[in-house]
């Protein structure tokens, strides 16, 4: 789930904007759970993001939708109007977030009812917080996790002694912004996910910031210190990937776990044993991956020649060693690993596309 959704009533019959103000200004919820004239701490007036969508509905304006919908909340809390520091409008900075907390309104319209719900969260779940500088065809953070939970790398606790699952070292050899490093160290360091967001229902009376901040703080006690037990790399032949990586890794507070280099991956110093790290030789390397592909990568570029210089390069390592793709061109997959036996982990979507996460093991 990339949000959570906080049914504000049952869906109501509503087919004019008079009608609907009125109906919205008679729910309960508003004086419940936000902020509004009645509250000592906060504006007088909540910060209403309200976002709609409509059809095969007598209403059918959006904007004039959210207007009676902002109406009709600032009604039942005794606001005057001219007090909202509301929008319609999508405004997702940080400097207005940090400014305005605001309690994001999903109005839905469909056959003449209206569904009212608020986002538990001002971003999407899956962001950590930590990937503000990007780079080309960038994987979702929840996804990265899964791919490498998925391929094996990850903590069990055996007899009370917690350890990392037959995998000491990590590698990306299309690293991009870094988010499969990043998510990888985080995951050998027992970092949590979600450290680096706000709290939930912010702007409501549900928000709960020092609760928040002490759930971090515990489960930041909990950190693992793996020194140098675990070894994560990371490598792309764009420079600026490369720099966006250390970035991303600095702010996610990983980066003394991970090292990042500028090559390709026919010149990758962790595929051959060089760059001091035996970890192409002892067999317990854990290469993943998401290479470009498809139209989130170059028009009509052909991935099976990248694919299969990964092929070429796994192949040349000791029995043990384990290599994950994500990829949209199963077949060019299959064809490039052909007697590698991949197998599928899992099937998604991203980007707007059908993906597949692939997994070799020697």
């Amino acid at each position: 789930a990339t949000h959570i959704l906080l049914r504000c009533s049952q869906p109501f019959k509503a087919r004019g904007m008079e009608e609907l103000r009125r109906k919205v200004s008679k729910m309960l919820f508003w004086k419940q759970y936000l902020r509004g004239a009645n509250s000592n701490t906060g504006p007088k007036a909540p910060n209403l993001d309200i976002r709609v969508t409509a059809s095969k509905s007598r209403l059918y304006h959006t904007a004039g939708i959210a207007e009676r919908v902002e109406q009709g909340v600032l009604g039942a809390l005794g606001v005057d109007p001219n007090e909202s520091t509301s929008i319609h409008t999508i405004d997702d900075s940080e400097e207005r977030k940090h400014q305005y907390p605001s309690v994001k309104l999903l109005v839905r319209v469909k056959n003449d009812y209206v569904q009212i719900s608020v986002d538990t969260s001002d971003t999407p779940l899956h962001r950590r917080g930590y990937r503000l500088q990007g780079a080309k065809s960038p994987l979702r953070e929840d996804l990265a996790y899964g791919l490498l939970f998925g391929s094996g790398w990850r903590r069990h606790n055996y007899a009370n002694n917690d350890e990392m699952l037959r995998f000491t070292h990590l590698l990306d050899p299309c690293c991009g912004s870094g988010t499969i490093p990043i998510e990888g160290a985080a995951i050998a360091a027992g970092v949590p996910p979600g450290r680096l967001r706000s709290e939930p229902m912010s702007g409501s009376f549900l928000a709960d910031e020092l609760l928040w901040k002490r759930l971090i703080s515990d489960a930041e006690s909990n950190l693992k210190d793996v020194g140098s037990t675990v070894c994560v790399f990371g490598s792309d032949r764009d420079r600026g990937a490369i720099a966006a990586s250390n970035a991303n890794a600095e702010r996610a507070g990983v980066s003394d776990l991970i090292t990042f280099k500028r090559c390709a991956i026919t010149a990758c110093p962790w595929l051959s044993g060089r760059h001091g790290v035996d970890a192409a030789t002892d067999g317990k390397l854990l290469i993943v991956s998401n290479p470009p592909f498809g139209k989130r990568s170059s028009a009509n570029k052909d991935v099976y020649p990248l694919y299969r210089a990964l092929a070429e390069r796994y192949s040349s390592l000791d029995r043990g060693a384990s290599l994950s793709v994500l990829a949209q061109n199963i077949d060019a997959v299959r064809k490039a690993t052909a007697g590698l036996h991949p197998h599928v982990l899992f099937s998604s979507r991203h980007g707007g596309l059908s993906v597949v996460a692939m997994h070799c093991v020697k």
